[in-house]
């Protein structure tokens, strides 16, 4: 399997060399689109019997990853997240079908499983949520949303509430403030309290600052924060150098660095818009290596279904 998945890489990466021709994987993405979005819109004529034309904006992102690590062997996995649109149902109601990955706010490229990829997909808890209500009070918007966690037999609903507050805007300058709470049916509870700041050098250059913090049933708490340069080197091609790190806080009392890094990236959308890959680079500081240099390289590779129609 491993064979095949890095020869099939290895001819995405190819066939750009090779002009901007139709090739194989393009009959096969093109068929997936338009059965995601023929099914979605099936559903939502069921629903509402009407002459109306709607267009359907249902997207998809599949990806692949690989990574190595210094003292560690390869690493794989495959993320996913469906975002689902019926119009005629509701304007505003959303669909969104993920992997644990995709639905997690924290993750980033240094968190890649190190099981074999079939296990990956059989132990991941996947989640379905429907996002049914937004509304704003005093320049803050609010989603509520209702899901259901998913791992191998075991469902789990939950009740989603998000907020988001614009702290400034304007042309060069964004801020703003969000929280995603999240209350399940076993008890369980995350909670993630986000601030975020854009700043537009220019056309071509920005600078991000993220900082997140989580809290959980857990006793630990953690929080992360990365700030990063992004440039633009045309529609198609973006590097960004940057800095993070992650806190420990047990709670809410002493903390611990569990690690440092300095990453760089190189994005490339290669193929008509829908298939891209990126390339990382990690110098990193693990507590759990008790902060000794590791080396990490990360190669994504992932199509976007339905962004032409």
């Amino acid at each position: 399997m491993k064979i095949k998945k890095y020869v099939l890489i290895l001819l995405f990466l190819i066939n750009p060399l090779f002009g901007d021709d139709d090739f194989f994987i393009d009959e096969y993405r093109n068929h997936f689109s338009n059965l995601l979005v023929d099914t979605m819109s099936s559903i939502d004529n069921f629903f509402v019997d009407s002459n109306e034309t709607s267009h359907n904006n249902t997207y998809a992102e599949l990806s692949t990853s690989i990574a190595k690590e210094s003292r560690l062997d390869f690493e794989e996995d495959i993320r996913f997240k469906i975002r689902v649109n019926l119009p005629k149902v509701q304007k505003h109601l959303k669909l969104y079908i993920e992997d644990e990955d995709s639905d997690n706010i924290l993750y980033n490229e240094t968190q890649l499983q190190q099981d074999k990829l079939q296990d990956n997909m059989q132990n991941k808890q996947y989640y379905v949520r429907l996002e049914f209500f937004k509304f704003a009070i005093k320049g803050i918007t609010n989603k509520l949303s209702g899901g259901v966690r998913i791992r191998s037999n075991t469902l789990v609903p939950y009740a989603n509430y998000h907020s988001n507050y614009k702290l400034y805007e304007d042309t060069k300058f964004k801020s703003a403030i969000s929280n995603n709470f999240r209350l399940y049916t076993d008890d369980g509870l995350e909670d993630y309290l986000s601030f975020n700041t854009l700043y537009n050098f220019n056309n071509t250059l920005r600078g991000v600052w993220r900082n997140i913090f989580r809290y959980d049933e857990s006793p630990i708490e953690v929080f992360d924060s990365d700030y990063s340069f992004l440039y633009k080197l045309d529609r198609t091609k973006e590097v960004s150098v940057g800095f993070g790190v992650t806190d420990s806080i047990k709670n809410f009392g002493r903390s611990k660095i569990d690690n440092l890094n300095l990453h760089s990236s190189f994005f490339h959308l290669f193929h008509k818009d829908w298939m891209y890959y990126e390339v990382s680079t990690y110098v990193l500081k693990r507590e759990a290596n008790d902060y000794e240099n590791s080396y990490r390289v990360f190669l994504n590779l992932g199509i976007y279904f339905n962004t032409d129609r």
